[in-house]
């Protein structure tokens, strides 16, 4: 089985980016050779994208032509009762986190989603949450 998430990304950079070009031929030979392989052994190639184009549908069907692809198309749309209402804070750091802990010191309050800009800071956040706010030890999901 071969799991590919965010196709239309991983085939615009295999393509196009200028890390690739010295073996950009290899690259997609190896794909290709890789993915008609799988698929041609009962194997199973799985492509996820919320925005799969034409060209790249067209693409990865012609690498294993008698291979039948199945599209699952997902068009939920959520209701407005369910949508969270979004928030954006700006402002100096510990200004923020003070907001964050407050509303997460009441074990009663919602949930609430964190982004940050990279792993360092999720987790030094985290690890800090945990340390003033014990009972978030089993509640905080960080997605690296």
């Amino acid at each position: 089985m071969v799991i590919i998430d965010e196709i239309e990304l991983g085939l615009a950079h295999v393509s196009s980016s200028s890390t690739c070009r010295d073996r950009r031929s290899k690259i997609l030979h190896t794909l290709e050779v890789k993915l008609k392989e799988c698929l041609d052994n009962g194997g199973l190639v799985i492509g996820a994208d919320a925005d799969l184009t034409d060209i790249s549908y067209e693409y990865l069907t012609s690498i294993a032509p008698k291979h039948i692809p199945f599209i699952v198309r997902h068009n939920y749309i959520r209701p407005d009762e369910d949508k969270w209402d979004i928030e954006f804070h700006t402002g100096k750091r510990d200004e923020i986190l003070t907001q964050i802990f407050d509303h997460l010191a009441d074990k009663n309050c919602e949930a609430i989603a964190l982004f940050t800009d990279n792993q360092a800071e999720a987790e030094a956040i985290a690890n800090t949450l945990i340390k003033k706010i014990p009972y978030l030890k089993k509640e905080i999901r960080r997605i690296n």
